[in-house]
C-alpha cells in the first residue's frame, strides 16, 4: 500500500542488471549469427551469409530492445 514497486526492467537505473543483459546479448546472439553466417558461407551461400551478418549488425542496442518486450 505504501511502497511503489519499480518496473521489472528499467533503462539506466540498475547498472548491474544492465551489464548482465548486455553481456548475455553479446555472448549469445553475436556468436549465433556468426556461426550461421559461417556455415552458409562454407556452403557457398554468400548472400545468405551476408544477410545474416547484416541482420546482426542492424539489431538495436540490447537493453532497450529487451525492455520493450518486458514492459510493452
Amino acid at each position: 500500500m505504501g511502497e511503489e514497486v519499480a518496473p521489472a526492467c528499467t533503462y539506466g537505473d540498475d547498472t548491474v542488471a544492465e551489464e548482465m543483459l548486455k553481456n548475455l546479448y553479446h555472448l549469445l546472439l553475436w556468436p549465433l549469427c556468426n556461426t550461421i553466417a559461417r556455415c552458409h558461407a562454407e556452403q557457398g551461400h554468400i548472400r545468405v551469409a551476408a544477410a545474416v551478418l547484416s541482420l546482426a549488425t542492424s539489431l538495436p542496442p540490447p537493453l532497450p530492445w529487451l525492455c520493450s518486450f518486458a514492459n510493452p
